[in-house]
């Protein structure tokens, strides 16, 4: 039996968000088969740019994006 990792992920948060971000879990994805990812943030920001991304079609199964429109402050 294989174990599951489940990684939530703020796709806004960081040095060069939300690209570098995103271009970090392509990679992931790539190389861990029991890895999926839960991307927090603007999703009209994230999707393009996951969609840009050859290995995001491959993974996008081990992929959910959660946003939330407005700021909680």
């Amino acid at each position: 039996m294989t174990d599951t990792l489940i990684l939530s992920i703020d796709a806004m948060g960081g040095d060069n968000a939300p690209e570098s971000v995103i271009e970090g879990v392509a990679l992931s994805a790539e190389q861990h088969d029991d890895v999926f990812f839960f991307l927090f943030g603007d999703e009209e920001k994230i999707a393009p740019l996951a969609e840009s991304c050859l290995s995001f079609f491959r993974y996008q199964h081990k992929l959910t994006f959660r946003h939330h429109p407005k700021p909680f402050f």
